[in-house]
């Protein structure tokens, strides 16, 4: 979702998507439910079936029904695409937005990243099933890695992620993802750098031909173990220039580097925390608008009809006011509230009739009024100093 996640800390933003979320979230939990009953079936048929020598009947059998599943729910979505291509619910994807010459259309319903790793997981688990890979009496460590397994793991890897969405129905986790998002691409930035670092003293080294360092490649994978300090390699045949260059690149990665990721992490965090809330309901939002996406016109203006927009909202018993809003009540207590200003709208409810003229006021005098107003306005402006 892109927007301005500010805009949805309004209270009328936010009123409104509380509506629209109470009448929309049955929908998306069956959604939801859907498709965390495909998950679990992945993992008892082919996750856990795995360990298995052989394929037992009852392994096949969970395996075509997640399969026929997987089947429907994709003959669902390609005619929903299909409804949307007929209408025009097109949207135009920019995957570089550096580079906006770099475009394609896609369905709107394809456009949520979301339902983009439904599609590719279901379309993977047909893929799996049809197959018919079973192991035939080894286990798979002493069969290798096989075509069929990688588009297995695949499928599993887009189920749990899309089953991430189901997340946003949480304030606080959705604000924690989109946090945690922010401060992914600073690391990825920071692990670039490294990167180009990394490949350059690997060239450094192996053209002094060390031992451990005598090609690229093994240069590359040797300090990386050595960074990271995982199956280090023996560096007692390594010395001169070469052990200088090694330290001063360990140093330099776990020192330096590290510090400025930290304290860049640090930053990141103070300004994203400050809009991290109204992105958790800018997503809910967006949700709510991609479930409205697909439904039919008739069931959109049923749920439209009930917020009775219509019908003139009413200020007190007999005074009806305009249209087109939601009327909130605020509680009572807020009228002890040091800051309150009383409402200095004077109402009087029934018809315009000269036979029946407003009554007059029966209060003090006008100079009191307007003095009591002055004591009103200067309080608040003590308030707000």
């Amino acid at each position: 979702a892109e927007g301005k996640p500010w805009m949805f800390d309004h209270p009328v933003l936010d009123k409104v998507l509380q509506l629209k979320w109470g009448r929309l979230k049955l929908l998306f939990f069956a959604e939801q439910t859907v498709f965390a009953l495909i998950l679990v079936l992945f993992m008892v048929g082919f996750v856990d079936g795995a360990s298995e020598l052989t394929c037992s009947q009852h392994t096949v059998n969970l395996r075509r029904a997640v399969a026929s599943m997987s089947g429907i729910v994709l003959l669902v979505m390609l005619v929903l695409m299909h409804v949307q291509i007929r209408s025009g619910q097109c949207v135009r994807i920019q995957p570089l937005p550096k580079l906006p010459s770099i475009s394609f259309v896609t369905p709107r319903l394809l456009a949520n990243k979301w339902n983009t790793s439904r599609f590719i997981a279901c379309v993977l688990i047909i893929i799996a099933a049809l197959s018919g890979h079973c192991n035939q009496g080894t286990s798979r460590s002493d069969q290798g890695s096989t075509w069929n397994m990688h588009v297995e793991a695949w499928a599993g890897l887009l189920l749990w992620i899309q089953f991430s969405q189901i997340l946003v129905t949480s304030t606080r986790l959705s604000a924690l993802i989109y946090t945690v998002g922010i401060l992914l691409s600073d690391v990825v930035r920071l692990l670039l750098v490294i990167l180009i670092l990394l490949v350059a003293f690997a060239a450094y080294l192996t053209c002094l031909s060390n031992e451990g360092f005598g090609e690229f490649g093994q240069s590359i994978l040797s300090l990386v173990r050595v960074s990271i300090e995982v199956s280090k390699p023996d560096l007692i045949e390594v010395g001169g220039w070469s052990l200088f260059m090694l330290l001063f690149f360990v140093t330099f990665i776990q020192v330096g580097m590290l510090s400025i990721l930290v304290a860049q992490l640090s930053l990141s965090y103070e300004t994203t925390s400050q809009d991290k809330t109204g992105y958790a309901k800018m997503n809910k939002a967006f949700v709510v608008v991609e479930i409205e996406s697909v439904l039919s016109q008739a069931m959109r203006t049923r749920i439209y009809d009930v917020f009775a927009f219509d019908q003139p909202l009413e200020f007190d018993s007999g005074d009806l006011g305009p249209t087109g809003g939601v009327q909130v009540r605020e509680n009572a207590a807020v009228r002890s509230h040091p800051t309150y200003v009383p409402d200095r709208i004077l109402r009087f409810p029934g018809d315009a009739d000269p036979k029946e003229p407003w009554p007059e006021q029966e209060s003090d005098s006008e100079d009191e009024w307007m003095e009591d107003d002055a004591d009103d306005r200067s309080r608040l402006g003590d308030d707000f100093d």
